[in-house]
Parts: C-alpha cells; structure tokens; sequence
C-alpha cells in the first residue's frame, strides 16, 4: 500500500488509512514515533506501555540519590554568590 506525502500548514503528512490502523490497534490520538535508519528509510512505530509520572518513579526508594555539598572555591569571575 503507498501514500502519498502532502503539505499540511507548515509540515507535511501522510493519511494512514483505516484498515492499516485497525490492524495495528491505533486510533486518532495514538502516540507514534519516527525512526530513521541509516539507508534514509522511515519507519513509523506505535509508542506502547507509555508510562505517567506515577508508573515512572513507583520503585524509587528513598535516600537512594544522595547528594553532596562541592566546594569550588573563591569566585573567578561574575558569579553571583
């Protein structure tokens, strides 16, 4: 199947037709990411299992970043202290 690649406001777009999306499981508002390989070819792959702010840090253990003051000495130049 092949489209073709028309100007849409100041980008360009490809219509991806129905039947194509329903057999990837996408619908109007699905994330998609472009991939481009080396040859120049262009691969379209859905974004599945995106993760909220919640799902990202569910495992974060407390304390387990520590930090440490540095101290990098007298100013050299316009730093503001």
């Amino acid at each position: 199947m092949t489209a073709t690649i028309k100007k849409w406001g100041n980008s360009a777009a490809v219509r991806i037709p129905r039947q194509i999306l329903t057999q990837a499981k996408l619908e109007e508002g699905s994330d998609v990411e472009f991939v481009l390989n080396e040859d120049g070819d262009i691969t379209l792959r859905a974004v599945r299992n995106r993760k909220n702010i919640r799902e990202l840090f569910a495992d974060y253990e407390e304390g387990f970043f520590q930090t440490e003051e540095v101290d990098w000495g007298e100013p050299q130049g316009n730093e503001v202290w």
